[in-house]
């Protein structure tokens, strides 16, 4: 019996080496393969990416310093998501917060900084008016272009979906006023607004 003592316990013992080797490989695994899947979506997606990591990289500081040349590639892809429906309101959202500069994203903002009365009028005829020289310029498309014109395009409906509610009553409320004062004007209103900066 004195003899098996030290075989059982030698046993053990390269057991216990054994589970504790595998243990730190399978631990050093797990880090390795959680570090890879970090690089991986760290790294600068192309084009063709999921959805996801496609709106997560064009809603980020890296994809707005891009230069515009180097964006067109993503905004198309973006755009033929959008347009097959793998884009999500939030994803719209955080990817247009980026492309469109703040003037743009929400054009009705100063008008409700404005006290009511003369200085709103003015805002919506100025608005009006550039509604008009806008749809002149639309009637023919640029020379030597074709008709195509450059930038990313959204249905509207789908982009007033992903307005947050309380931005909506107010856009809803910057129509009306404009749709009025197109009226008080005596010009045609077609509910249709191409804002400008």
């Amino acid at each position: 019996m004195q003899t098996q003592l030290p075989l059982r316990s030698a046993a053990k013992t390269t057991r216990r080496k054994w589970i504790a080797i595998v243990s730190v490989a399978a631990i050093g695994l797990t880090l390795f393969g959680a570090g890879a899947k970090i690089w991986r979506n760290r790294r600068t997606p192309e084009p063709d990416a999921g959805i996801d990591r496609l709106a997560r990289y064009m809603a980020s500081g890296e994809f707005k310093s891009l230069p515009a040349s180097r964006k067109q590639a993503y905004e198309d892809a973006f755009q033929r998501a959008d347009r097959r429906g793998e884009v999500s309101p939030e994803q719209r959202t955080a990817v247009l917060g980026n492309l469109l500069p703040p003037a743009r994203r929400r054009p009705f903002a100063a008008y409700f900084t404005l006290p009511p009365g003369k200085e709103r009028q003015d805002f919506l005829d100025k608005v009006i008016d550039q509604q008009a020289a806008l749809q002149g310029a639309m009637k023919e498309p640029p020379a030597g272009v074709g008709g195509a014109r450059g930038g990313i395009r959204f249905d509207g409906r789908a982009l007033a979906e992903s307005i947050p509610p309380e931005e909506r009553a107010q856009m809803d409320q910057f129509m009306q006023d404009l749709h009025d004062r197109q009226k008080a004007r005596g010009l045609p209103a077609d509910g249709r607004v191409l804002m400008t900066n």
